[in-house]
């Protein structure tokens, strides 16, 4: 079994917005199971309210691992999305462009068991999560 993390295209010929992705697949190439997180949105830009643009939030699975002897998958996602961002609407007008952290732990049929944010709140701040940085899971 691997256990493969990353992001997938809402509309793959535009390649935006993003959500992060996680899936399961076996020894056969079979996939158990698929999951994304995040929401498409839309925001308003300049002076004109009337003229919504749909954005991306950017949603990204950065890390994922896998306990063998408890059978649980923990995941590390860099999120924009206001779903996945508690307390979002008392922090947007400084972070809004900005990401959070959510550590996912499941196990490994796919159930969800929690799920814990990480919020900067107004210091307007990214942690620039990336490939080669933060974390080692």
């Amino acid at each position: 079994m691997l256990y493969m993390c990353g992001w997938a295209y809402f509309d793959p010929t535009s390649e935006t917005p993003v959500f992060a992705s996680m899936f399961k697949i076996d020894d056969q190439g079979d996939i158990k199971y698929f999951y994304t997180f995040g929401d498409v949105h839309t925001k308003t830009t300049g002076g004109n309210p009337n003229a919504p643009v749909v954005t991306s939030m950017t949603d990204v699975c950065r890390a994922i691992t896998y306990d063998e002897d408890a059978g649980l998958v923990v995941m590390a996602l860099e999120v924009m999305s206001p779903h996945l961002r508690p307390s979002y609407t008392s922090y947007k007008a400084y972070s809004d462009q900005n990401s959070d952290v959510v550590i996912i732990l499941m196990r490994d049929n796919g159930e969800i068991i929690k799920g814990y944010n990480i919020n900067f709140g107004s210091a307007s701040i990214s942690m620039g999560v990336g490939g080669n940085s933060l974390f080692m899971l």
